[in-house]
């Protein structure tokens, strides 16, 4: 007689996770089991980095250690996934898209049931406006380790291992903290805030151990009373997502619905949280050194020898003249020198500087350099240049070159953007590599390489790091480097632009500048969307592309009325400070209005409340102002839209002289109508001494003409002299 062995009885967890669908983004084999691993990428879109989602995780630590996916936490183990499921569902119900969202969403619902199990509650039914209070006191006065006490767990776990009661589990590498001692406090792995840290840091010590692979010697607990407004929100999210989510978590609906919707949940945080400062912009003169930089090497033939040479060093070769030939030409540049040996490690054997590897000349300087260029010549965005694939810049029927692009704001889809030759040059360099590598394996991305070491792990903010400092971008001006970052991308170009004749030391820059002037104005900007459109009305293009082309180009026209802000003011408060001499008729004009107005204000304040009075006064008038160096260079023009400002625009007036055309009908400024001495005497000029290189080199074009044999000419050229002398001693005396 066969004995039949019974299946095992179904769980509860099974039957409600059982029946979901599946989805795209779900790559592993059953939604059972406790590791989800997670893509979001779509064909031909964008480049997004798979996650792996654990339901295995601790949730309570020692003495009583448990897990997720223990017996007594199913319900949670249930919401967990469900959560995580409906996250990634369309909107209204879901709202998120990426796979990179869900991670930092999981960890924050996994913290909100180590809480709750933390203060005895068995299940989310029995959670109450009592406990929202507490769970909101509680992470006002300290996050995370507020929460769940975490300092006072982990000195009796410190007490426990002194005196034997716990034996800690053995890392590989020896190490004191691990994975494993998170566990004991019930946390996920890299999860133990700073103030925590420190308690087992001492002990280490203490012990004469191992801390870690990183010493940890540094460490600054986070500043709780100025938490920004959008950590709060995520944080406190998990409530309003569970509330709101009840119908589809029946197993265990939460007993309190703390926020009615997301409104609710942004206004409750009035009065403890900060709102989210929008990040420094790049610094000019840096940033258009980096940006010179970069041009100066891929726009030479050094690229195409540092792949050919570097390769052949990467498959054993030794190092030869024609290497030297390469590190003498970049030092001669003002670079870094380079070393020979083609590793990893930028820390070579037997030394204790940090030199620069062949392997990182080719994969994180010379792909860093590309990078830049094309971010600047096309306002893209990290995760945009990221998820360029090979042939993505393309020349239509036209002539006009085009770079394929992920727009990842707002639009998220694949179009085409306008591109110059210097973008193209950037965009041949990666492809070259990327052939030149594909022995060691394809890849599908631009940015994405093998070697005989492996894979190239290139990620852009420890290139841009690592790249600057090659370049030797020279310090601000209190001393400190500025450290470049992903997210100032998109401003490089509007930085470039805005600050383009201050810096004529940077000739590739400039040179790249002024072969595109006509496409640099605001106005070129305004038309680029249009121009796409005519160019590209057919039937095949996709109305999401258009839709994505023409936000591509506001966004980029946004970059540069936000750097023209940024310059006014730098113009605006060093005039104040008594810094920058403001010359010209619209220069003095603007000057004393300056002093006029903030003035004005001050008198009528309170002492307590001058300086906010003075920011509110320069806010105000500068908001309403406009700054646009002339596209020769020679001074600043401040004519806006206004009718006000049209009426005594002096090109304007000259146009109607010769055009008939009313000055009331023009959008702005016209430079075609603006020579120097049309802007020297118009209201609207304002000139500056950095733009000074610009008349002393027409005063040295007059001295040249004096020379001539006719005499017409001389005393054209003599006239001309005195004229350009008369505008350069305005500044005689100083800025």
């Amino acid at each position: 007689m066969r004995l039949i062995e019974k299946p095992a009885p179904r769980t509860r967890h099974d039957e409600i996770i059982g029946t979901l669908p599946h989805r795209p983004w779900f790559k592993g084999k059953s939604l059972l089991e406790d590791i989800w691993p997670i893509n979001t990428e779509r064909e031909e879109q964008e480049r997004a980095k798979p996650v792996e989602l654990r339901f295995d995780v601790p949730i309570r630590g020692w003495p009583h250690a448990a897990r997720l996916n223990d017996a007594e936490f199913e319900d949670d183990l249930i919401s967990a996934k469900l959560l995580m499921f409906l996250s990634l569902e369309p909107k209204p119900i879901g709202w998120m898209k990426t796979a990179s969202s869900v991670g930092p969403f999981h960890r924050r619902h996994l913290n909100y049931i180590r809480w709750r199990v933390d203060r005895g509650l068995k299940g989310n039914r029995f959670v109450g406006p009592a406990h929202h209070r507490d769970y909101e006191k509680r992470y006002r006065r300290a996050g995370l380790e507020g929460l769940l006490d975490l300092r006072q767990k982990a000195e009796k776990l410190v007490a426990a291992i002194e005196s034997g009661a716990v034996i800690l589990p053995e890392h590989p590498r020896k190490y004191f903290f691990h994975e494993g001692i998170e566990a004991l406090l019930g946390l996920s792995r890299n999860q133990t805030p700073p103030e925590v840290v420190e308690v087992f840091v001492s002990y280490a010590r203490a012990k004469e151990l191992r801390f870690n692979r990183s010493p940890r010697t540094e460490l600054s607990p986070p500043d709780y009373a100025s938490r920004r407004k959008v950590s709060a929100y995520a944080d406190l999210s998990v409530f309003y997502h569970l509330g709101r989510l009840r119908d589809h978590l029946k197993h265990d609906p939460i007993g309190y619905d703390a926020y009615s919707d997301a409104r609710e949940l942004s206004t409750s945080l009035g009065g403890w949280v900060k709102n989210t400062a929008r990040t420094d912009d790049s610094p000019a003169y840096q940033t258009s050194v980096l940006i010179n930089s970069c041009l100066s090497i891929i726009l030479s033939s050094l690229p195409e020898r540092i792949i050919d040479i570097c390769l052949r060093m990467g498959s054993g070769e030794e190092p030869g003249s024609d290497f030297a030939d390469v590190a003498e030409e970049l030092v001669s540049m003002g670079f870094d020198p380079v070393s020979p040996v083609y590793s990893r490690l930028g820390k070579l054997r037997n030394s204790t500087a940090l030199t620069t590897t062949s392997r990182e000349l080719l994969f994180t300087i010379l792909v860093g350099c590309c990078v830049v260029v094309i971010a600047a010549f096309s306002a893209r965005r990290n995760g945009e240049l990221m998820s360029l694939r090979p042939g993505s810049v393309t020349r239509d029927k036209y002539g006009e070159l085009w770079l394929e692009t992920w727009i990842s704001k707002r639009q998220r889809y694949t179009t085409r953007a306008p591109a110059n030759n210097s973008v193209a040059r950037a965009v041949d360099i990666l492809e070259k590599i990327r052939t030149n590598t594909e022995r060691f394996g394809e890849r599908e991305w631009l940015l994405e390489y093998r070697d005989n070491l492996g894979n190239v792990n290139f990620e852009i903010n420890p290139a841009l790091k690592r790249l600057s400092k090659w370049l030797n971008v020279p310090p601000l001006g209190d001393g400190t480097y500025w450290e470049f970052a992903s997210h100032q991308f998109r401003k490089f170009f509007a930085v470039a632009h805005q600050w383009r004749y201050f810096f004529p030391e940077l000739l590739a820059l400039n040179h790249q500048l002024r072969q595109l002037d006509k496409g640099t104005t605001i106005g070129y900007c305004k038309m680029e969307a249009g121009k796409a459109l005519r160019l590209h009305e057919n039937r095949e293009m996709k109305r999401h592309a258009k839709i994505a082309l023409i936000w591509s180009a506001e966004d980029r026209l946004t970059a540069l009325q936000e750097e023209e802000q940024a310059f006014v003011r730098h113009v605006c408060e060093a005039a104040l400070r008594g810094e920058l001499k403001l010359g010209g008729v619209g220069g003095r004009t603007l000057y004393n209005d300056l002093k006029r107005r903030v003035s004005a204000k001050l008198e009528i304040t309170s002492v307590p409340t001058q300086l906010q009075s003075f920011n509110d006064s320069l806010d105000e008038l500068i908001s309403s102002l406009r700054m646009q160096v002339h596209p020769e260079g020679h001074s600043v023009c401040t004519c806006g839209a206004s009718l006000q400002d049209k009426e005594v625009a002096g090109c304007l007036a000259l146009k109607q002289r010769l055009t008939g055309a009313s000055p009331s009908a023009e959008p702005g400024a016209d430079y075609g109508f603006a020579d120097e001495e049309v802007c020297a005497g118009c209201p609207k000029n304002v000139r500056l001494k950095q733009l000074l290189h610009y008349w002393d080199r027409q005063v040295e074009d007059a001295e040249a003409a004096i020379r001539s044999s006719t005499s017409e000419v001389r005393d054209q050229a003599k006239s001309r002299k005195q004229y350009l002398l008369e505008i350069l001693s305005e500044f005689d005396d100083g800025d």
